[in-house]
């Protein structure tokens, strides 16, 4: 008979895969807050460029 819906399989150790799950989302996070740095610093050059081209402008 499997197992199914009715939670853990007594031989796996729940604490090995809530640290497992951690791990895994703390690597996701991990990329996605590298993924918005990047945008983040492209975003503040497009801004420092546009500031440039207004003082440009005003001249």
């Amino acid at each position: 008979m499997g197992w199914g819906s009715a939670g853990t399989p007594p031989w796996v150790d729940a604490k090995k895969l809530d640290e497992e799950k951690r791990r895994q989302k703390a690597a996701q996070d991990a990329e996605r807050i590298k993924t918005l740095e990047k945008e983040n610093e492209a975003l503040k050059k497009r801004v420092k460029q546009l500031e440039h081209e207004l003082e440009k402008l005003k001249k």
